[in-house]
This record gives structure tokens, C-alpha cells and sequence, in this order.
């Protein structure tokens, strides 16, 4: 596997877990042109710097370097889904999407926006049950067109997506 594959899945893992290239930077105390020469394959990252990454994440180096379908569990196997969260949303400026599945950490997952003003991500996701919310310009909100909702320790709502494995 290149550094250019390695780069890329640091990327999106990145993204996935609602992170910027700034936060990483400040937290391992590099530039963040450092972070994006190595989500580029331009730079190569030490195995140490790899090993502070991957303790950010609270993640093991393999699922940054080699993102995969199965996943190891206590000598389980385990299939991880991918989860689709979209929100109709076209005169919004921005979109992102929070939940358990990233710790409630703000400032949240950004989401994309399509021409038809649909807001989209696709996550990489363990079975299980997942409470969120998205934030739109600031606003936080409950999915629209999920009706499957849980009480909050705040008394408000959260919605719920659940993944089969």
C-alpha cells in the first residue's frame, strides 16, 4: 500500500470522525499543511506520529491505515455497514451532522450539499443502535423523515438510526 493510500485513508477517517485538518494539527503540535501533505501521499508519516493519531482517535493504526468491511471484537468478526444520513435542507449554508457514533464532538460531521439542496454523508458504521441530530446553521435538529426518536438527558428528542450487521 502506498503513502498515497495511507494519506487518503487518514483523510476520510478524519472526516468520518468530524475532525478538521487544524484540530489534528494543534493536537500532535505540527502545521496543518503537515496533516494535509500527509491525506496528499506527499509526506510520509512516522510510525510514532501514526501512533498519536490513532490515540486521538481512540482507534487502532489498522483502522486508519487499512479501513476495512470486517472488523476484529473480542475474536468476532463483525460487518461494518455503511449509513447514509441526508437532510433536504436548500436554503441552508451549512449542515453537520453529530451523534454518539462521534461522541457528540463538536463541531460535528460536515455534511455535502447536492445542486438539488439534499445534504448527504455516508458513514462507515458498527451494528448498533445510534442517536443524532443535525445542525443546521447552527440549529440543532432531529432527522425530519425519521420517526424512530429517544428522550434525551435533556428532556428533548434524539433521533435514532439503527445499523444490522
Amino acid at each position: 500500500m502506498g503513502i498515497d493510500n495511507v494519506g487518503l485513508n487518514l483523510k476520510k477517517f478524519r472526516e468520518n470522525n468530524g475532525f478538521t485538518q487544524e484540530s489534528i494539527a494543534k493536537r500532535l503540535g505540527v502545521s496543518r499543511q503537515a496533516v494535509c501533505m500527509w491525506e496528499s501521499g506527499k509526506r510520509e508519516l512516522r510510525v510514532s506520529t501514526l501512533i498519536e493519531i490513532a490515540d486521538f482517535f481512540d482507534a487502532g493504526i489498522d483502522e486508519i491505515i487499512r479501513p476495512g468491511k470486517i472488523k476484529a471484537n473480542n475474536n468476532k468478526k463483525i460487518l461494518i455497514s455503511r449509513a447514509t444520513f441526508e437532510l433536504n435542507a436548500p436554503g441552508a449554508n451549512e449542515v453537520l451532522l453529530i451523534g454518539d457514533f462521534n461522541s457528540w464532538n463538536a463541531p460535528g460531521i460536515p455534511l455535502k450539499k447536492s445542486k438539488n439542496g439534499i445534504w448527504k454523508i455516508d458513514l462507515d458504521l458498527m451494528p448498533g443502535k445510534y442517536e443524532y441530530k443535525f445542525i443546521i446553521d447552527g440549529k440543532w435538529v432531529n432527522d425530519p423523515v425519521n420517526p424512530k426518536t429517544i428522550i434525551n438527558s435533556y428532556g428533548t428528542h434524539n433521533s435514532v438510526k439503527e445499523i444490522i450487521g
